[in-house]
């Protein structure tokens, strides 16, 4: 199966909140990745059929528009389980709502809560569950199979270890499972899950798309800020483009770097200008930046205050020789590569 949009475009009373003329397309296990209000939730309701919106969405070269379909379930982040009714009834209602045979469908019920390791509760309240209950009920319902699933960041209510544990012992699992014979979309605002899971990611924020493919060819090649700053250890900073002859190099303060020419020269419009600069930060003592430590794991150097790998374990105001390689231009107001 694939998925493909087309100029998608979704907005909510004409404010900032959905998603703009979104093109992508993907199949297989895809990860979708963005903060809140980045519009994952919107999207992956336009393509459940949830919605109304422009553009297409084609799913499997089949054109869909706003409409229930059997083949596509969608998990949503706050489970959307009935809080009055009992775990038993939730895990059942896939099958009651398709006027199956109630005996049937509470038999099958069971086996999904006693599979989901919550049958001591089947008599509880969905709204009286614990939170890692109330997951575990909710991913009964993707046992009922489809061709499409739309899981919507589940984890988003659990936090630090917790949630790293529920995701490798619960989430990855049933995701390489449902990958094993339909389409997954797995929303999540864990860059952690992502590098975790080495599938194809569509990055997104605010509505718009900012990056599609493997995640380590995004960020070794960041195509804007934002992947740019999805890495912890990239620097991120403010330098003035210049040139000394055919040389070009970005200065801040009383520091220049040379940039490696690489075959193509910096667009004439760019120089003297301000722009934003990503790199990676690495140890080194061969003339590069010194660095100062300002604990939590931050370093600063020239006005310049970043998060890196290399500030764990170094005592506040102690001073580190670095370089920065792998560096990227990006225009100043659109946040796009130049260079």
């Amino acid at each position: 199966m694939t998925v493909v949009t087309d100029k998608l475009n979704m907005r909510y009373g004409g404010s900032e909140k959905g998603i703009s003329y979104l093109d992508f397309s993907g199949e297989g296990l895809i990860c979708l990745y963005g903060g809140e209000a980045s519009g994952k939730t919107t999207l992956l309701k336009c393509i459940a059929g949830l919605e109304n919106y422009e553009g297409k969405v084609i799913v499997n070269g089949r054109e869909r528009q706003a409409e229930a379909d059997g083949g596509i379930i969608m998990l949503f982040d706050d489970y959307g389980l009935f809080g009055n009714k009992t775990a038993l009834f939730n895990a059942a209602y896939p099958y009651l709502v398709r006027k199956s045979d109630k005996a049937e469908a509470l038999r099958q019920a069971d086996e999904l809560l006693k599979k989901a390791g919550i049958y001591a509760k089947r008599s509880e309240k969905a709204k009286n569950l614990s939170d890692k209950e109330k997951l575990m009920l909710a991913l009964t319902r993707l046992e009922r199979g489809a061709e499409l699933y739309l899981i919507d960041n589940p984890l988003k209510r659990f936090c630090g270890e917790e949630r790293k544990k529920l995701f490798f012992s619960v989430m990855y699992p049933v995701l390489q499972r449902l990958g094993e014979n339909a389409d997954v979309i797995y929303a999540t605002d864990d860059l952690s899950e992502l590098e975790a899971l080495q599938e194809s990611v569509l990055l997104i924020n605010f509505g718009s798309r900012k990056g599609t493919g493997k995640l380590g060819d995004l960020m070794k090649n960041p195509p804007n800020l934002f992947c740019a700053g999805l890495m912890s250890d990239k620097v991120i900073f403010e330098a003035r483009l210049s040139a000394d002859g055919t040389c070009p190099h970005i200065a801040f303060g009383e520091e220049k770097i040379l940039l490696p020419q690489e075959g193509r020269l910096l667009d004439e419009d760019y120089r003297g200008k301000t722009v934003k600069v990503s790199a990676d930060c690495e140890a080194g003592a061969d003339g590069g930046l010194t660095a100062v430590a300002q604990g939590c794991g931050y370093l600063s150097f020239e006005g310049c205050v970043f998060r890196s790998k290399l500030a764990e374990n170094l005592l506040k105001n102690e001073k580190i020789d670095i370089n920065l390689t792998n560096i990227c231009l990006y225009d100043y107001v659109s946040e796009g590569r130049i260079y």
